[in-house]
């Protein structure tokens, strides 16, 4: 679930909860740094579609339309050593939620997510 809120007190506002249904595709490579643990780097692509949310967007008075279709890439690094993981990882949009017909004081909009992973192998 991702969500932001913007343009208070002003003529603009957007608020937008959406629940997205994410298709990732990712590739890493791990390199053994010693004592048995690994680094693996990590590149990819997703798609995203909005399945389930609330969203609102007004321009003086006026309604407008929102995107909830997303495109992008995550960036990250992981190390385990066979029992233990631990990672970053940063994804950002290509495609404007905002949309073409809604602009936010002349900026775009764009998702970005940052997760941090840790877990324990069994």
């Amino acid at each position: 679930m991702k969500s932001f809120e913007t343009g208070s007190g002003s003529s603009s506002t957007l608020k937008s909860t959406v629940a997205y249904l994410l298709l990732p595709a990712a590739a890493g490579y791990k390199l053994s740094i010693g004592r048995g643990w690994k680094i693996e780097p990590r590149l990819g692509f997703y798609l995203a579609c909005g399945i389930a949310g609330n969203t609102s967007a007004t321009v003086s008075g006026e309604s407008a339309t929102v995107s909830t279709f997303d495109t992008g890439i995550p960036v990250g690094s992981f190390f385990d050593n066979r029992k233990v993981v631990i990672g970053i990882q940063v994804e950002r949009d290509f495609t404007e939620t905002n949309g073409d017909n809604f602009k936010i004081t002349g900026a775009k909009a764009h998702n970005s997510n940052v997760s941090i992973v840790a877990g324990y192998l069994f």
